[in-house]
């Protein structure tokens, strides 16, 4: 998912067609991981910066080291 949101971003700075069929499985893969996001707003209306990339992919990140890896060390525990 982290792959997917960066690949997302280098889309958005290159010219492409969205009904290409590659870009919109990814297209729709991410966007219900980045629409909770997309409310942040920091900055004024004359510079929107669009951070819900950045917040997503560190969603992601404290969710595999916060919550998984204590999991899987766990799992591992038990099954050993």
């Amino acid at each position: 998912m982290e792959w997917l949101v960066i690949i997302r971003c280098i889309l958005s700075w290159i010219p492409h067609s969205p009904s290409n069929r590659f870009i919109r499985i990814i297209y729709d893969i991410t966007e219900p991981l980045l629409r909770p996001f997309r409310k942040i707003r920091l900055g004024n209306q004359a510079m929107m910066v669009d951070f819900a990339p950045f917040f997503a992919v560190l969603a992601i990140v404290l969710i595999k080291s916060v919550i998984l890896a204590p999991l899987y060390a766990l799992i591992a525990r038990l099954i050993i």
